[in-house]
């Protein structure tokens, strides 16, 4: 307590910062579709805990669909290298 600035410690700030696309995505796909599926399943089989581990599961197999689809899509758009001749003389 009695101790002044200069002897403190210097104690790092960490800042992170979150996308609002990211957000957005977390909101849309976890909250929205997850919450359908559950009550999707709910109906159909009138139990709980299927309807709890359908949605569960169907979240994250959607979001292992649309990131391997991305991957495919942005795999096309990469720019091609040209192969460069060098020849020796």
């Amino acid at each position: 307590m009695g101790r002044t600035m200069v002897e403190r410690k210097q104690r790092p700030f960490i800042f992170v910062s979150i996308r609002a696309s990211t957000i957005r995505n977390f909101i849309i796909l976890d909250l929205i579709t997850g919450t359908g599926l559950y009550y999707l399943i709910k109906v159909a089989t009138a139990s709980v805990l299927l309807g709890s581990m359908g949605s569960a599961v169907g979240t994250e197999v959607m979001k292992r669909i649309r990131v391997m689809r991305l991957f495919h899509k942005n795999r096309s758009i990469l720019p091609v290298r040209k192969k460069i001749n060098r020849r020796t003389f």
